[in-house]
């Protein structure tokens, strides 16, 4: 069943055609940033579904892979990798970043656009806060909702980006080192800024071992919501990435990471601009749901 407006079946992803949604939203430029701590809580793994599913549902969706290291989306999706961040970076020291060059380096995954991460770390500081500024900018002009990998929050930079995201969404792990981990990045002084934003956690990886009562500590010590819990299923991950396809969308994670998006949905998009007047019963459903699970 489907948790937005509006849906319309585009067929398989792995078309890489660009397809327009019929009778989408208007662009709201909404832009929801992935973070967390340092590590791997599932940044990555969480911001490409996420973008996936909502794209099948026919929103104008981006994904932006800008946090440091070496990039995985083009790695996990099978796309190129001479149209990436990197590339873009080295191509607009030499002329002006535009619509037109961003859009040479942006990759179709059936309604998705993405633009992959670094691939030459050696040469982070061609990503500057300017260079950086102006993507976002570009990306979130033209869709309704731009899902950014911001990488874990250990710089000034990534704490910028941050800060122009309308939605903050935590990544944590649910384990003993995940949690101080998170804990140390969410009281830093340069995480304050962004408390007055919207914030939302997710758990990602929660199985036997994870730590108990993980929501009631994210409200009690931090004011953050626990959006949804994705379960630890580690074959499905190995299947996902075997064969190139979101694990949103077929085995054994597809319903709990379909719920967490859910979840998710109604933070990026509130009711007010889910849809337009005549959608109202629709809105009101979605807003009643979130509301419940936070």
């Amino acid at each position: 069943m489907s948790f937005l407006p509006r849906r319309r079946d585009h067929g398989t992803l792995n078309s890489h055609l660009v397809d327009d949604a019929e009778g989408a939203l208007e662009p709201s430029g909404r832009i929801l940033g992935v973070t967390g701590a340092g590590g791997a809580p599932g940044r990555t793994f969480w911001s490409l579904n996420l973008a996936v599913a909502l794209a099948g549902e026919g929103l104008r969706v981006a994904l932006l892979e800008l946090g440091p290291g070496l990039g995985t989306v083009s790695s996990q999706l099978g796309l190129r990798e001479d149209r990436s961040l990197s590339f873009l970076a080295h191509e607009a020291q030499v002329r002006a970043l535009d619509e037109e060059l961003l859009f040479r380096h942006l990759q179709n995954l059936g309604t998705l656009r993405i633009l992959t991460g670094l691939f030459e770390p050696v040469q982070q500081p061609l990503r500057g806060l300017d260079f950086l500024s102006r993507v976002l900018e570009l990306v979130s002009s033209q869709h309704q909702l731009t899902v950014v990998d911001l990488g874990p929050l250990d710089s000034s930079i990534g704490y910028e980006l941050a800060l122009r995201s309308h939605v903050i969404c935590w990544v944590v792990a649910p384990t003993p080192v995940g949690a101080d981990l998170f804990d140390r990045v969410v009281r830093s002084p340069l995480a304050s800024p962004l408390r007055g934003k919207p914030n939302l956690a997710l758990l990602n990886g929660a199985g036997q071992g994870s730590l108990p009562g993980a929501q009631a500590a994210l409200l009690r010590r931090y004011g953050i919501p626990l959006a949804a819990t994705i379960p630890f299923d580690r074959q499905a991950c190995l299947r996902a990435e075997s064969t190139h396809t979101p694990a949103v969308m077929t085995g054994s994670l597809r319903a709990p990471l379909r719920q967490a998006v859910q979840a998710v949905w109604g933070y990026a998009f509130p009711p007010a601009i889910q849809a337009s007047p005549s959608d109202a019963t629709s809105r009101t459903s979605s807003g009643r749901l979130i509301r419940t699970r936070s």
